[in-house]
């Protein structure tokens, strides 16, 4: 099913995040300079082969392309119908195979995950910790708070937990989560905390709940990683909050002046924006 007013279930989501999502690049500690996000994760599968890899939430397979290779058999999950109807016909291929699933619903109807060898997630993990927090009405576009966060925590916790123990001991996993306190995150969370504070008006909560869960069930590193996200132009700017990061939430003239103003002293002479970003780079095994 279709929302027109949201970000990840419109028609056009899939084709939104082809036209308008940045290129995202983070200093990497080894060389010592700025690479791209996707090198920083190949650069994490330790050039090792799975038998079996489980991406949750693949978008328009920008990510998933380049880690296919790694793997003989690939399955991918997407909230998004269109970003699923996208990524089949991008990339067809016969050892892969896309699914439109909702993270919570896929982790809530599986029974075992015995055959995945290596769990990845990039960007999208943090939603569905969130979902326990607050619900939102497709229909309307409004958010429904959760009324005891102590529970809404617990059944956070207990989620992440359940995924991690459908796979066998010894399982790989890698996770990228954003940053929610680099520049770039927290105009967003700010415009969207008006809608609805986070857990504990805590805009990072939801992190600290994802850690917490895996300290019970696996042994994991998370490298914090600073860098930037690279904008094209003013308009770019517009086109990516406007679709992606923040839609239904600029609606103005005001709106979009002070999008611009927020993010005015990351902009260079040539008109291009390098906005700080960051990223958490979570990396383990099951227990």
């Amino acid at each position: 099913m279709y929302y027109k007013n949201s970000k990840y279930l419109s028609k056009d989501t899939a084709t939104n995040y082809d036209l308008y999502l940045p290129e995202y690049f983070f200093f990497d500690n080894y060389t010592k300079s700025y690479k791209e996000e996707i090198d920083i994760i190949i650069s994490n599968l330790d050039s090792k082969i799975y038998n079996t890899i489980l991406e949750l939430g693949v978008g328009t397979g920008r990510i998933t392309e380049k880690i296919i290779p790694f793997s003989e058999n690939y399955i991918g999950l997407d909230i998004s119908e269109s970003m699923i109807d996208k990524i089949t016909r991008k990339l067809a291929n016969n050892k892969a195979d896309f699914f439109v699933y909702d993270i919570n619903e896929f982790i809530r109807s599986t029974s075992s995950l015995d055959n995945v060898d290596f769990l990845c997630s990039f960007w999208a993990f943090n939603y569905s910790v969130l979902a326990h927090f607050e619900r939102k009405n497709f229909n309307t576009n409004t958010l429904i708070p959760c009324e005891d966060l102590n529970l809404a925590e617990k059944q956070a916790i207990d989620q992440i937990v359940r995924l991690l123990s459908l796979l066998n001991p010894g399982t790989d996993f890698l996770f990228f989560y954003f940053d929610a306190y680099s520049v770039e995150q927290s105009y967003v969370t700010t415009v969207l905390e008006q809608q609805l504070p986070f857990p504990h008006n805590d805009r990072g909560y939801t992190f600290k709940v994802f850690k917490k869960a895996l300290s019970f069930a696996s042994e994991y590193s998370n490298t914090h990683l600073n860098g930037y996200v690279y904008i094209k132009n003013d308009k770019h700017l517009l086109d990516y909050f406007k679709t992606l990061h923040l839609k239904g939430a600029i609606n103005t003239s005001q709106d979009e002046q002070a999008l611009i103003n927020h993010f005015s002293a990351y902009k260079k002479r040539d008109g291009t924006y390098k906005i700080p970003a960051g990223v958490n780079v979570v990396k383990g095994k099951t227990k």
